[in-house]
């Protein structure tokens, strides 16, 4: 994926089946909340470069 394609609050896939909500997107990475987690901590980081897909778009 690219950059360009993402918007803050986009959910979205990675390549290893991780699924959230994007919080943060720099230029390389964004920052996904899980979903329905019961983590502690509940962010994870992605490449961009690794995104599979977005799953719902937020705008």
């Amino acid at each position: 994926m690219k950059k360009e394609e993402l918007s803050m609050f986009d959910v979205a896939e990675s390549n290893d089946n991780g699924i959230g909500t994007i919080v943060d997107i720099t230029e390389n990475y964004v920052t996904l909340e899980e979903q329905h987690s019961n983590s502690d901590w509940p962010l994870f980081e992605v490449k961009i470069s690794e995104l599979k897909r977005i799953i719902y778009h937020s705008n």
